[in-house]
């Protein structure tokens, strides 16, 4: 008899309401082709992948650092075969919600910012989509929901029209999570949320005025003096949380915490060198006082002379917002209302900043400062790596992935500091497809393995082939033997999915002679599946 499992980890996609679709997890069996077991199933520009945006330019080929001593220079894949093991499934950290930071301004045909060697569009490295498309959200929300990802963060440049309209991203990313049916049980509990990572880039360039009494849209020099450089960041902030306030923080989709939006900020205060960073007014503390302030009670500070009948009206009560600022001080940041880690590279790739460096850099000095601020909302961290030898900013920064155990003890770090009953509120990973930086989740981690197979007598043996040294079973979450018995025309799943430690099973009630057998090793969330050939028995 032939034992056909019941059981695999599998996304499908199930009505939720009528013309509207949900992914969900299910024990569906059906059959594959030996190509499409390892077939990319992630968002990455693949030539003839059904998951892949319709937009795409052509295969993205992934990127190369071609440095000597590089320990993982193929450090973004091409795309390939993610695992769908839910990404929860690393922590023990109670019910945690991961996000994923999303980049808005990539596109795919070359302009003067690149090089003969690096093209880019926009400064930024080419993946061959175009953020700013729905199809590409689309597909993305799909590959998000598929991994158990629970919203994206998006790196938010204002409400602009500039180049590549970043705010365009953000909406895209709130009307396609309700048309693709991600929302069936109301409002805060979709499947894929979004918020918004305010980027202090962007206050160097002007953006769209909301008009609102006190806010000005224009964009504020780094070389301001003292005085200039606040007066006008100030009003420049508040222009932009009066928008948020009126075409975000009240969308179904838009992440909140006890009623309140959140809202992170990611701004590097020494770009500006005449405001200082600590002191009396005019400082930075003194900025975050007033933007605390202001954010208090926008349904009164964002009423403008032509805000009456507006159509996304400003001033609307959704709850004060919660400002979030970045890394161990963020905590003690004025109005700050907690913090969230990053990732915090230098000029050596073997340091890794997850356990204590005694800098304040690391993930455990994060959730140690955390510790002492347990009022704060805290926003954990995790990451596979960084390298921006490609980017057009590029500082010769590396974070080697080690074969994946950096992705999976930076997820991993969270649960010495939390569990069930001290539950880690939100965990976010840095990131989801910031290409320029070589943090991309979207493509997959790689584990440096490949496997083989071969039987002996009525068992079916598995060897696991590593690059490097660096290579770790603690990368790995099992193994799926598929079988065919149509001559390799399509395979189904064969008994139940093997542990990480598993070498063989046994081939009872399978025709021998008329059998071909794959193996495939499944990763832990976010690494790369890998298969082996087919073997006959």
């Amino acid at each position: 008899m032939l034992r056909w499992t019941t059981r695999r980890r599998r996304a499908t996609i199930t009505l939720a309401t009528a013309g509207m679709l949900v992914l969900a997890a299910t024990n569906l069996v059906h059959a594959d082709t030996a190509g499409s077991i390892t077939a990319n199933n992630t968002s990455t520009c693949v030539t003839g992948s059904a998951t892949s945006p319709t937009d795409c330019a052509t295969a993205f080929a992934g990127q190369r650092d071609t440095a000597s001593g590089i320990e993982t220079p193929l450090f973004d894949g091409p795309g390939g075969n993610v695992s769908t093991v839910n990404i929860h499934s690393l922590l023990t950290t109670g019910n945690t919600k991961v996000y994923v930071n999303v980049m808005p301004g990539f596109c795919p045909t070359p302009d003067s910012s690149g090089t003969a060697s690096v093209p880019r569009c926009n400064n930024n490295v080419i993946p061959e989509y175009t953020e700013n498309n729905t199809a590409t959200v689309d597909a993305q929300l799909r590959d998000m929901a598929q991994r158990g990802i629970d919203g994206a963060s998006i790196d938010w440049y204002g409400p602009s029209s500039g180049p590549f309209n970043p705010d365009s991203v953000s909406l895209k990313f709130q009307s396609e999570i309700q048309n693709l049916g991600m929302c069936p049980n109301g409002p805060q509990k979709c499947q894929v949320m979004y918020m918004i990572m305010f980027d202090g880039a962007s206050l160097k360039f002007a953006d769209n005025p909301t008009h609102v009494t006190g806010s000005s849209n224009a964009g504020c020099a780094t070389n301001l003096a003292r005085p200039d450089a606040e007066n006008c960041i100030v009003p420049r902030m508040k222009n932009d949380i009066c928008y948020m306030n009126g075409l975000h923080f009240g969308n179904n989709a838009y992440q909140k915490s006890s009623g309140r939006p959140v809202v992170q900020f990611f701004v590097d205060e020494s770009e500006y060198g005449n405001l200082p960073k600590t002191g009396a007014a005019p400082s930075w503390p003194d900025v975050w006082a007033q933007l605390g302030n202001f954010s208090a009670d926008l349904k009164d500070n964002c009423a403008s002379p032509d805000n009456a009948g507006a159509a996304h009206p400003y001033n609307v009560n959704n709850g004060a917002p919660l400002l979030i600022f970045e890394g161990v001080g963020g905590f003690d940041q004025l109005s700050s209302g907690g913090a969230f880690g990053w990732v915090q590279p230098s000029q050596s790739q073997d340091d890794l900043e997850i356990t204590s460096s005694g800098n304040g850099r690391s993930i455990q000095e994060f959730y140690q400062a955390a510790a002492a601020h347990s009022g704060a909302l805290t926003w954990g961290i995790a990451y596979k790596g960084f390298n921006d030898s490609q980017s057009a900013w590029g500082a010769n920064r590396l974070l080697d992935q080690r074969c994946g155990t950096t992705w999976v003890n930076s997820m991993r770090e969270a649960n010495n500091f939390y569990s069930s009953t001290n539950p880690l509120p939100f965990l976010q990973v840095a990131t989801w497809n910031d290409y320029n930086e070589g943090t991309s989740l979207e493509d997959g981690v790689n584990n440096c393995y490949t496997v083989t197979a071969s039987v002996s007598g009525s068992t079916l043996n598995w060897q696991l082939h590593p690059s490097t040294s660096a290579a770790s079973t603690t990368t790995i979450s099992g193994f799926q033997v598929y079988a065919s018995t149509d001559g390799g025309n399509t395979y189904q799943p064969f008994g139940a999915e093997q542990s990480a430690n598993a070498m063989s099973e046994s081939l009872a009630g399978l025709p021998a002679g008329s059998t071909k057998l794959i193996v495939k090793m499944i990763g832990q969330p976010e690494i790369l599946n890998q298969a082996s050939g087919p073997v006959s028995f």
